[in-house]
Order: structure tokens, then sequence, then C-alpha cells
């Protein structure tokens, strides 16, 4: 289990974790986190109550539960065995951030079966001004973000066609450039596009089903707008802005749900 530098472990419920580990077997086991403060309080308890599973129970990776569930495992949440590393060459990338999204796709491929644990070890630190996480530094550091993406599509790449661990990663690897994606547009640079634009290209060479996955990528659950697709379409203009109608669609959307509590 790794622990960021900004980050803390909650020592009763690390310690609980530990004294259960003889105990387990499963490849990788997936624990709830708090978002705290910087003072150390609490903000957000991020357990399974969403996640349709039965804690202390085993699942295997290649049931399709699991392939929608793994969209949403982050770094703070998982626990590998250490056994997945005696099977897997893992060398992760040194001197730039986001290199957790290589940490939580890349070893995820080696595992054949996880265990939910509603134990909140990890205290992940939301606010401090600084953070790789706030939407200046995002911006900022966007390269980093592609690099990444890059690493994790070459590895998932280099797995063959009809190899399970493809399936395995599928969902996830699509989730993460939904999310990078979505922060280059928002950083509404010059530099930001350019660098979607390259790798763009290369995702399309390399990569055809992520490619595809990406387009068909919708703005919002309720408003069926690829705008990745649309993206593409107007060939990455850099003032490229989502179309008015479709801003009008969402609020129109939220405030129909806020009327009918849909």
């Amino acid at each position: 289990k790794v622990l960021d530098a900004d980050d803390t472990f909650d020592t009763a419920a690390f310690s609980s974790f530990v004294r259960l580990l003889p105990s387990i077997n499963d490849d990788v086991v997936i624990t709830s986190y708090t978002s705290v403060n910087e003072k150390g309080e609490p903000i957000k308890h991020h357990d399974f109550s969403k996640w349709n599973v039965e804690c202390d129970s085993t699942y295997y990776t290649k049931d399709a539960l699991s392939r929608f569930l793994f969209r949403y495992i982050d770094m703070h949440r998982i626990t590998y065995s250490r056994k997945i590393f005696e099977a897997l060459d893992y060398h992760q990338t040194e001197g730039i951030s986001y290199t957790d999204t290589e940490w939580s796709i890349i070893p995820m491929s080696e595992c054949g079966c996880f265990r939910c644990l509603d134990l909140p070890v990890y205290l992940y630190l939301e606010g401090r001004e600084g953070q790789t996480m706030t939407p200046a530094n995002l911006s900022r550091n966007i390269s980093s973000l592609f690099t990444v993406l890059c690493k994790v599509t070459e590895y998932y790449n280099n797995l063959k066609t009809n190899n399970p661990k493809r399936r395995i990663l599928y969902n996830h690897i699509r989730n993460r450039h939904k999310t990078v994606y979505f922060i280059a547009i928002a950083a509404n640079s010059p530099i930001a596009y350019k660098l979607l634009e390259t790798y763009e290209l290369y995702l399309k060479e390399h990569c055809p089903d992520i490619f595809e996955a990406v387009g068909n990528i919708y703005y919002t659950p309720a408003v069926k707008f690829r705008i990745f697709k649309d993206l593409r379409k107007k060939d990455y203009p850099l003032n490229y802005k989502v179309p008015i109608w479709v801003k009008a669609m969402v609020a129109i959307s939220a405030k129909l749900k806020n009327v009918f509590h849909v």
C-alpha cells in the first residue's frame, strides 16, 4: 500500500487492517477512506454504500461487477498482495506527478480476485494550497497527465487482444481518459489543446478501441452529447467551447431533477 506525502493513515483503522491481513488471500484489498481538511477534520467518508457489494466477501475480476467497480478504484483504496509484483515487472514513472494512476491500473491487471473492507484506513487531505489536484495545478501539469496516460495505454496495448487482462482494465483506462480530457478542455490553453491533439493522433494509431471509447463519452449522463467526438470533428480548435445549447440542456436537466427529485 502506498501513502502520498500529503496524506496520513488512520492509526486505529490501520492497526485493525494489519491484524486482518494474515487471514486474507485475495490479490487486492479495497478499503474505504476519509477525506479530511488541513486540521485533520473529516469532510466525507468514502464507503461502499453505492457499490452493491458485500464487504469481507471475495469477488473475481473476471466478473462483470468488478469491471464496473474498477472504474472507481483510486489509489487511496488499494492494497495489493506482494505476490502481484512477483509476476509483474513493474516500474512506476519517476520525477512527475499523477503516477498513482499507473499504480491503480497496471498492477490491477494481475489481480484475479479482490475483497472490500469498510475500514477507513486512508485519510486523504483536501484543500491545501499548492496540492497537485487543485484545478490550477492540474492545468499547469497537464503534460504529466498525458505522460501517465500514454504509459498505461502502452501497457494495455501490449496485451494481446484476447488477453483477459485487457477486459479487466478497459473501463478503468477509459474512465482515466475521460478525466484527463475534461481537465485539458477546462485548462482552456493552446498548450493543453495541442497536447490533446498530439495524444489523440497517438491513440488513434496505437489503441483504436480506447480511441473509439473516448469518442463515445457523453458530456453528462443526462445530456447525450459526445463532447470529444465533437472536438475531433472541429479539428481541435484552440478556443474550443462546449456549445451553449448543451450547457442549457444541462441546466434544464438539473432544474427538472431538483423539481421532481429524480
